[in-house]
């Protein structure tokens, strides 16, 4: 790990310096802030929603992504593009479960299901390599990531083992799905008991039958943790979503959330992507500029700057932290519109709330 505590205040800007690449229109709207990875992005602003791929709505701002929205997968029946070949782990992960469900429907054997995916996959130029590292998960490498892809949405009670913690917390979520739409529960903290016993049966998580019910439900517990060890997050207790969201109905989220962030920059407001991000101190557009000043301002080396700040920024041993001081340059032109905005925003409404 590096030791950013032993270079100079301009080594650490050098080393955590990130560009960006905005495309600066002609006419927009010249009011509001983004800052876009600590970046400040000067106006004219122009917001608008890019479909980015055959599931997926971007929102940008001057060509930089702000928010997605992307459909489901269980609605998307994926189509090959021209070319036959994805440049997108995502996109190849939901093609595989279409496969799959298909294969399923022609009443293929495990075998022959596994490997359709296979041959699939030494098809797309995007995969460098792959295996298999669960019943119904297989790890892809790509040119640029990597990911295990989950080419099968295991229900519960199964009646089999699972080993790849995704398989399993999907089949988790859908005990926590069947004890919410049946009633057996009123809140997720009830849920958890009902989760453990389910867990239990799977020895992956739980341990083989021959150790003692006591130590196999505490192994099961520990499960739902987190171990970086071997990069499982830990279990999340809420509701699984609700019906899934067709692709009109992600656009329109997409479109909903343009306005929005058109009307935030339209009114003075800060727009932030990445840390300082939303993470821009309070609710209302008053503080946040507050916060820009108070940062731009201070006269201490950078790693006291973050901490300073580490409720709106994040701690000083984040990267993202970093990048933000580094990238984040007081010009005469920035200060003169922040100056005038504090004061302009300083007595806004905030649903019951008035900033004083």
């Amino acid at each position: 790990m590096r030791d950013v505590y032993g270079l100079t205040d301009e080594q650490r800007l050098e080393a955590s310096k990130t560009t960006i690449k905005p495309t600066a229109p002609t006419t927009g709207i010249m009011t509001g802030y983004l800052i876009y990875h600590g970046h400040y992005v000067p106006p004219p602003y122009q917001v608008t929603k890019v479909k980015t791929d055959p599931i997926t709505w971007a929102v940008q701002v001057n060509g930089l992504t702000c928010e997605t929205r992307m459909a489901s997968p269980d609605v998307w029946r994926p189509e090959l593009p021209a070319d036959g070949q994805f440049q997108r782990l995502l996109l190849i992960e939901f093609y595989c479960r279409d496969l799959w469900r298909k294969g399923e429907a022609a009443v293929k054997t495990y075998d022959q299901l596994k490997a359709d995916i296979e041959d699939f996959l030494r098809t797309q130029k995007y995969v460098v390599s792959f295996q298999w590292v669960g019943k119904y998960v297989v790890d892809a490498i790509s040119r640029d990531s990597g990911t295990p892809l989950l080419v099968k949405a295991p229900r519960y009670p199964p009646g089999e083992q699972l080993i790849h913690w995704r398989e399993i917390h999907h089949w988790l979520f859908d005990v926590l799905n069947q004890l919410h739409t049946t009633g057996r529960v009123r809140s997720v903290a009830e849920a958890e008991p009902f989760v453990i016993e389910a867990l239990m049966e799977q020895e992956a998580a739980a341990g083989p039958p021959t150790l003692s019910p006591g130590l196999r439900r505490e192994k099961a517990r520990e499960y739902l943790g987190m171990d970086l060890a071997v990069g499982r997050p830990g279990f999340s207790f809420e509701w699984p979503p609700g019906s899934p969201k067709p692709a009109a109905s992600a656009e329109a989220d997409a479109e909903r959330e343009r306005r929005r962030v058109e009307q935030k920059l339209a009114g003075s407001g800060v727009v932030g992507v990445g840390i300082p991000g939303y993470r821009v101190t309070g609710r209302h557009d008053y503080e946040r500029i507050q916060t820009l000043i108070n940062i731009l301002e201070a006269r201490v080396p950078i790693d006291v700057k973050v901490s300073s700040c580490q409720r709106c920024l994040g701690t000083a041993e984040t990267a993202l932290a970093w990048t933000v001081v580094a990238n984040f340059r007081l010009t005469p032109e920035l200060r003169q519109r922040l100056a005038a905005d504090v004061e302009r925003t300083r007595g806004q409404e905030v649903g019951p709330y008035r900033v004083r």
